[in-house]
């Protein structure tokens, strides 16, 4: 795109301008890209979104820096908005927007089965495979070697990434992101306890409008009914949700974490990284649950907790901040217990 004068951005976008210098020419300021605090140009345009990269900010003398809020010192105009991220998103869609697929239209080196139906501005690349009874909705992309199995629906502008899978029966809402090889309605860990024999699953799986799966995650099919996850929810890589799981809408689930089997997450619930879910409990609305965490009991709504067994956060970092002391605190009770059997030999206990 052609370059637009930051005082177009601005007009545009919202926000004030606060220059270093009173006698620069702020129409004069071209931004026709973005970059990072730790990588200027002059044309471009970077956003401190974390306080860690303050002294780089302070460095920084491109275009100009994206902020929340002014700082003394700096070398380049701050442009101060509301919402830095929102702004931030924004410039990154317009000023480096996605690359277009390499491949429109259907592709003839696919499969779709006679009783499917691909709308016709759907995109399908060389390798797709559209079973039985599977419906596509309108503009939808489905990229290479991915699979949608009989009798799912997949709705409007989703994306499918390449090797990603979709189940028999599946449901997926308007706007759906599927990232390479997730995997969504497969056979859930079903056996039996005894003899191990398996036990299928035919649930299915619903993901509301405006899901992100990422990249490896998995969604297994539920036992009878559906697993279900809410519209909204950001799923990261390699997060795995067993059968029959719930999860609110909004919710954000980081890599690597996993939820067993018919445990329910309320809205906007939070999971960081690499967090255990123990089967068959819940987790309120807005709770937060620190990384490395296991949550082996049902947590109310509005909580924050961390460590394993996981309990209040507040209460964990008092635990941890005594824990790297607790071998001193080990040798003074043993010098003190010493001198009280000391003085008991002595006869002099009541003194101590």
């Amino acid at each position: 795109m052609s370059p637009q004068t930051l005082l177009d951005w601005v007009s545009e976008l919202g926000g004030q301008l606060v220059s270093v210098s009173p006698a620069q020419d702020l129409a004069a300021v071209l931004i026709d890209r973005v970059c990072s605090v730790e990588k200027p140009h002059c044309n471009g345009v970077a956003a401190l979104l974390s306080p860690r990269y303050r002294a780089a900010a302070r460095r920084f003398d491109g275009g100009a820096l994206l902020v929340h809020a002014p700082f003394g010192n700096g070398r380049s105009v701050q442009w101060v908005v509301d919402d830095p991220e929102r702004v931030w998103s924004t410039l990154l869609e317009r000023l480096a927007p996605p690359p277009e697929p390499s491949f429109s239209g259907q592709s003839p080196q696919v499969f779709v089965a006679p009783s499917a139906f691909v709308d016709p501005t759907a995109v399908l690349a060389p390798g797709v495979f559209v079973g039985p009874h599977v419906r596509v909705l309108e503009r939808t992309v489905l990229h290479p070697n991915s699979v949608l199995y009989a009798h799912s629906l997949i709705g409007p502008d989703c994306v499918i990434g390449a090797g990603a899978v979709v189940g028999p029966g599946c449901t997926l809402g308007a706007r759906v992101h599927l990232g390479p090889n997730a995997v969504v309605g497969d056979q859930g860990f079903g056996y039996g306890l005894q003899d191990r024999v398996r036990v299928r699953h035919i649930g299915g799986v619903i993901l509301g409008d405006d899901v992100h799966l990422g990249a490896c995650a998995c969604v297994d099919a539920g036992t009878l009914d559906p697993t279900v996850v809410g519209a909204g929810t950001k799923i990261d890589n390699l997060v795995h949700l067993a059968h029959n799981v719930t999860v609110g809408e909004g919710a954000w689930i980081l890599a690597q974490s996993g939820v067993a089997g018919s445990s329910s997450l309320g809205d906007a619930v939070v999971l960081a990284g690499q967090v255990g879910v123990a089967g068959h409990l819940s987790i309120g609305a807005r709770t937060q649950v620190a990384a490395k965490s296991g949550v082996a009991h049902s947590v109310g709504d509005d909580q924050a907790i961390a460590g394993t067994p996981a309990f209040d956060l507040v209460r964990w970092r008092r635990v941890s901040t005594l824990l790297k002391d607790l071998e001193q605190m080990q040798n003074r009770l043993e010098v003190l217990e010493a001198q009280l059997a000391h003085q008991r030999a002595l006869g002099k206990a009541d003194d101590v």
